[in-house]
């Protein structure tokens, strides 16, 4: 129910599609990673490709580092110890389930200890597990039952704690922390045509610039096809489907003091298995840049649904006007720009194809993520970014995005009616707040959630910019590289803000005369009521005066 409403299908696209002459098309789509939800592609997804580390793309214009590598599932079979999985195959073969052995061994399993760890759904599951109809499965479960209390009747060394494969219960892509992909440069012809042609979105059709680009402008172009790149699907802003954006954290505005003891034994918990890692690694003497437990995270892991059903009072948003929600805590993932279906698989689901290889995304509530706005750790996907550009890795989740876009062609796609759903996601969760029966746009309404939401989201850029350049620099916490993303992210935000602004006349007028009214009586009540004095609500306010070009 969260999915996009994005516009993104070639079909629907003024315009349509570019040709070989332009361009965009002139960079080749051949090694990207495409996305599938496909039934007859999700069957053949039970055969799960492990196929180790796989580089995201051989074409030499991309200039990807050796070390920039995509993860698949897991080690491939070859790779297992060879005794463990022999006795898992004879145990197999001794409860009559041995034409399992391959699926139980893609999905992670790769001994006996393994069993333990996986559960009824895993095994019964067509599209993400191992295939068995139910009395199989209950036959594997009992037999597993059986094994654990035989082990239990006999005395065991004392040994360090043995942790889980990465793979076992889980799905979707194995990232290395702090990976940005990078795309190819435009030729020396592509320029030539980008300097002196644009993109009529009202003639649709390409026209001659009236001033040509110059050659600093052209550097700027460069740069965007470098960077904006989604590091999960492949795809690059020169692609003719592309829909990228800022990736953002919204927290749950309603979490139960039940819910958030949770999160505090569940973080003890992860810190006692971190120990327990640690002490595995320095007794097998596995040195930390190899060991993929510390280097590489997977891109939509799973999460500890709720024990008990979430009650009434967790889930109630506190009003039933639309008018007076509030946003609440957001950050932004500064660095990577996320495509749209790297989103929408995370709550859908389905197959990420890479060089033919099939990689499974379970769906967002197959992961355990039950409410968006009552459960700690809920999420669509998460990222590990680095600051300061070394390897102090930081984990970033993603619950929202917001697209943005740099010229007309790419903006025709998901302006306006993309962003419009991503704001009512935002603010509401539900991606039809702002859409009335008719089929039009609130505008009233739209004002709101633009006041509410985008000079948040905008401050949360300015933040990180400050985060790095106002510390010393004998202690920087951020790089360079970091500080330029920021500020980019800042303006394709602020760009589309302004647009949004202008297109809609209604909410126009009503953003006006909001800050006007604040700056005539700055402490009224209502006034109060829509830019709040406290916290950052002065900041928010300044930045949204700004968005209607109302001068400070």
């Amino acid at each position: 129910p969260q999915q996009e409403n994005t516009t993104a299908r070639m079909e629907e696209m003024p315009g349509g599609r570019f040709d070989d002459d332009d361009a965009w098309s002139l960079c080749s789509n051949e090694n990207s990673i495409s996305i599938s939800t496909d039934k007859k592609d999700q069957h053949s997804g039970n055969a799960l490709y492990a196929s180790g580390y796989q580089e995201l793309s051989t074409d030499a214009s991309e200039n990807v580092e050796a070390g920039d590598k995509l993860c698949s599932l897991a080690d491939t079979p070859d790779d297992l110890d060879r005794s463990e999985e022999s006795a898992l195959r004879a145990w197999l073969r001794g409860i009559g389930l041995e034409q399992f052995s391959d699926a139980l061994v893609a999905l992670g399993v790769s001994c006996l200890a393994d069993c333990s760890l996986v559960e009824k759904d895993d095994l019964i599951s067509l599209h993400h597990g191992v295939g068995m109809n139910i009395i199989q499965a209950r036959r594997f479960l009992q037999a597993r039952d059986d094994l654990k209390d035989a082990e239990k009747a006999q005395p065991s060394p004392v040994s360090a704690p043995r942790i889980a494969s990465k793979s076992l219960n889980h799905s979707g892509p194995v990232l290395p922390k702090g990976f940005l992909s990078q795309g190819p440069l435009f030729n020396g012809k592509q320029l030539g045509r980008i300097r002196n042609r644009r993109y009529d979105a009202i003639g649709e059709k390409w026209v001659k610039r009236d001033v040509p680009l110059s050659d600093e402008e052209l550097e700027c172009w460069q740069e965007q096809a470098r960077w904006l790149v989604c590091p999960i699907t492949g795809k690059k802003w020169t692609d003719s489907s592309a829909i990228l954006g800022v990736g953002i954290y919204h927290a749950p505005r309603n979490v139960s003091d039940k819910e958030r003891n949770r999160r505090f034994d569940w973080e003890e918990a992860n810190a006692l298995a971190n120990q327990a890692e640690k002490v595995k690694r320095e007794v097998e003497n596995v040195a930390d840049g190899i060991d993929p437990w510390w280097s590489t995270f997977y891109v939509y892991p799973n999460v500890d649904p709720p024990n008990d059903p979430f009650d009434d009072k967790s889930l109630a948003t506190g009003t039933h006007e639309p008018e007076s929600a509030e946003l609440g805590q957001v950050e932004l993932i500064i660095g990577p720009a996320f495509d749209v279906s790297a989103y929408n698989i995370g709550v859908n689901g389905g197959v990420l194809m890479m060089k033919g290889a099939q990689t499974v995304v379970k769906s967002k509530a197959s992961r355990g993520v039950r409410h968006n706005d009552a459960q700690w750790n809920a999420m669509n996907f998460e990222y590990w970014i680095s600051r300061d550009g070394s390897d102090n890795f930081i984990k970033k989740q993603c619950t929202n995005r917001l697209s943005f876009f740099i010229e007309e062609f790419h903006g025709h796609r998901v302006f306006p009616k993309n962003i419009r759903s991503q704001l009512s996601l935002l603010l509401w969760r539900n991606k039809n707040q702002l859409t009335l029966e008719s089929g039009r746009t609130d505008q009233p309404l739209l004002a709101v959630a633009i006041r509410k939401v985008l000079p948040r989201i905008l401050l949360g850029a300015i933040m990180e910019v400050f985060r790095g350049t106002s510390t010393a620099k004998r202690n920087k916490q951020c790089s360079d590289s970091y500080i330029e993303y920021a500020i980019r992210t800042y303006f394709l935000i602020h760009q589309v803000s302004i647009k949004l602004v202008v297109y809609y006349s209604r909410t126009r007028e009503d953003l006006v005369a909001s800050v006007l009214r604040w700056m005539i009586a700055p402490f009224s009540e209502r006034s109060q009521r829509e830019w709040p004095h406290d916290g950052t609500g002065l900041l928010e306010f300044l930045i949204g005066a700004s968005l209607v070009g109302v001068p400070w």
